[in-house]
Parts: C-alpha cells; sequence; structure tokens
C-alpha cells in the first residue's frame, strides 16, 4: 500500500489549489518528530545472481529481497524564511530490511548448501528546500528537494554448505545523493501541525558483489511518516 501514498498526496494538493487563500506561516524556527514505514526498491535478486556468476565455489539457487520495508523514524528541524519557502535539515532512519539466498556447492565431491540470511540498515541526515502552497484555511502542501548524506550498513548470517556458521560485516557504504519529497500539512493553530511525508532517497548502495564494500545497491528507498511539527513563537 504504500506505493500509493506519494500519488495520493499529489492529488489531494491539486484537488485543494483552487481552494487556497492567502495564508501562510511566519518566518521563524521548527521542529518536528515523526513514524512511520519505510520501503526499499526491490531491485537486488538479480544482483546475487550476477555477483556468483562463475564462482568457483557456489551457484545461485534462488535470491530475493524477503523483507523490503521497516519501520521509519524522523527528526526534522528547519527555518521558514518566508511564508513560502523553509530550509530544513532531517535525520531519517529507514529500518531493516531482509534478504535471504541459497548457494549450491559445486566443489566436486560435495553436495551441500549454504543458506545465508542479509540484513540491511539505511540512515542518514537530509538538507533540503522547502516550497510550501497554503490549501485553504488550515491545510497546505509542500515540496521538498536537496541532498543525503545516507549510511547503508550491511551484515550476513547463515549456515555454509559445510554446515558451519557463516558471519560476514560489510564496510559501511557512506553516499551524498540526491533526495525528494512530498508533504501534505494540517495547520492545528500557529504553533502546531501535522504533516504527513513522503521522502525518497535515490541510488542507495553499491552493486552486490563478494566484496567488503558490495552491499548491494537500491534505485531508490522510500520514508512515509506521520511528523508533528512545533513552531517556535516569535
Amino acid at each position: 500500500m504504500n506505493h500509493r501514498i506519494a500519488p495520493t498526496l499529489a492529488c489531494l494538493a491539486l484537488a485543494l489549489a483552487g481552494s487556497a487563500t492567502v495564508q501562510a506561516q511566519a518566518p521563524g524556527a521548527y521542529f518536528g518528530i515523526g513514524a512511520g514505514s519505510s520501503e526499499y526498491a526491490d531491485d537486488l535478486r538479480h544482483q546475487i545472481f550476477d555477483a556468483y556468476a562463475g564462482n568457483a565455489t557456489y551457484a545461485v539457487e534462488s535470491a530475493k529481497l524477503s523483507d523490503k520495508s521497516g519501520s521509519a523514524f524522523k527528526l526534522t528541524a528547519g527555518y521558514r524564511f518566508t511564508p513560502w519557502f523553509s530550509g530544513e535539515l532531517a535525520y531519517t532512519t529507514f529500518g531493516d530490511a531482509h534478504s535471504d539466498f541459497v548457494l549450491n556447492s559445486i566443489v566436486p565431491l560435495t553436495t551441500g548448501s549454504a543458506t545465508i540470511q542479509g540484513k540491511y540498515k539505511l540512515h542518514g541526515v537530509s538538507a533540503v528546500a522547502v516550497g510550501e502552497i497554503p490549501l485553504g484555511t488550515d491545510f497546505s502542501a509542500s515540496l521538498r528537494a536537496g541532498l543525503v548524506f545516507s549510511r547503508l550498513e550491511y551484515s550476513e548470517r547463515g549456515i555454509t554448505a559445510t554446515d558451519t556458521p557463516h558471519r560476514f560485516e560489510a564496510d559501511d557504504e557512506d553516499k551524498t545523493r540526491p533526495v525528494a519529497g512530498l508533504g501534505l500539512a494540517w495547520n492545528i493553530d500557529p504553533q502546531w501541525s501535522m504533516r504527513l511525508d513522503w521522502d525518497r532517497w535515490f541510488r542507495i548502495g553499491n552493486r552486490f558483489a563478494l566484496t567488503e564494500g558490495g552491499n548491494g545497491r537500491f534505485d531508490h528507498a522510500d520514508a512515509y511518516t506521520l511528523n508533528l511539527i512545533w513552531r517556535m513563537p516569535r
């Protein structure tokens, strides 16, 4: 259901834009806290097959991103420079995503299989410009664009073809990547708002490879959060 939220926000903004009145929040600092869900782009399977192609020890039997959704958490600090333009810093965690793959041994005189479970953790700090449009007297829509300084962590646990434990910790992958998002806010009073956010981080991680840094590449990851916003009184 998460993939429907961003189009819904856009449609609501367009539908209500015609009733917008000239009302906007006053300039000043604001802070927010929110939680929700996340979703990682499901494009890992072919990367795992490609990584083991020609491997002298294992051939891939199956591979998948078995759990691509996690719990998202967001902290926001912003400053409104004009009634329609703000800058925001936000720390966001995307929770865990999990992969599963089965490897068949191709070493002569062996017939065992390895079962591997991978775990991804994504978090980072974004810096974005925010444009806002009032929708009537109590609602507003926002568009965000900027950069995110992200960290992707990856680890593996499992059993090898010889029934021995397998453990692997990849190097953390730090990237600076584009970020974009939409928001729909209910302005309860001059100090408080509730804001539904969709944030998309682009091109996360490196393509999956049998290296310390080949932790897996995600075309994008999405966070859907409901945020409580407090504006400092002037």
